[in-house]
């Protein structure tokens, strides 16, 4: 039987690309940080995500005990079980099933970009980057739920005791007080929990998964459309980008206007 709006539940899984912390550095990948979020319905994650990637792992070894967590700098190096890739056959598969995971299934996708350069210089006390982000992608999310009258939660890849008891609290602060645009009576209405999920890497969470072969791509994305970067050079990441774009969720910015939750911060 279908969810009726108001019973459909949601997680977003939260991934990362580039660094943590301020820097002078003008090197792509240390100056900008981005965040992606990927929110999933729980039938969607259940009945299509979990199986599309059992299915993927499945290329790599048909063995059920030998364990495939599929992290995305372990893929681009041909490290551990993913070496198998190496073979011709066996990459042209997992790249055909990795773009159809991303093309067809339903998922809604946030990404925010922060340029730690200008945005150090520009705030005398300027708030952490990756709290930053995560409080801008997670008002997108609140803002998603209430337009589609759904609740869900939010879970993270841990980074560390003192960086996760850190994020935790934000998410805490922002689940009691709200954000820029919306209050925290708003953030309560949706959130279905005032705890943030953690999980460490070794979990293989599924929607982690996705979220961590999506966010490069998707900062690249960001990156070339603000002319950061004149172009992608992966064949591969080339043909995701595409199919990212109908997933970012279109939010209202003015009446009659909707901009999609994929932006540079500078």
């Amino acid at each position: 039987m279908d969810q009726s709006p108001s019973d459909t539940k949601y997680r977003m899984y939260v991934d990362e690309s580039g660094t943590h912390s301020y820097s002078a550095s003008e090197a792509v990948g240390k100056r900008y940080l981005a965040l992606i979020g990927v929110a999933i319905r729980e039938d969607h994650n259940r009945n299509d995500l979990q199986p599309r990637f059992r299915n993927l792992k499945s290329i790599i070894t048909q063995d059920p005990d030998e364990g495939v967590g599929i992290h995305r700098q372990e893929i681009a190096n041909r490290q551990g079980v993913f070496s198998r890739l190496l073979d011709k056959p066996t990459e042209a598969r997992w790249n055909k099933t990795v773009l159809s995971i991303i093309r067809d299934l339903n998922f809604v996708l946030f990404t925010v970009v922060l340029d730690k350069h200008s945005h150090q210089q520009r705030y005398k006390t300027p708030m952490h980057p990756y709290h930053y982000c995560f409080s801008v992608l997670l008002e997108c999310y609140v803002d998603y739920l209430l337009a589609h009258s759904g609740r869900g939660d939010v879970m993270v890849e841990g980074r560390g005791k003192k960086e996760d008891i850190q994020l935790s609290q934000e998410y805490l602060t922002a689940y009691k007080a709200g954000g820029s645009h919306l209050d925290g009576v708003s953030f309560r209405k949706v959130l279905t929990s005032k705890s943030l999920k953690i999980k460490t890497k070794t979990s293989d969470i599924t929607g982690l998964e996705l979220a961590d072969l999506l966010v490069l791509a998707s900062n690249l994305d960001v990156l070339t459309k603000n002319n950061v970067i004149e172009g992608v050079n992966s064949r591969f990441t080339q043909q995701i980008i595409p199919l990212l774009q109908p997933k970012y969720y279109l939010r209202v910015q003015a009446k009659d206007r909707r901009e999609p939750c994929c932006f540079l911060i500078a």
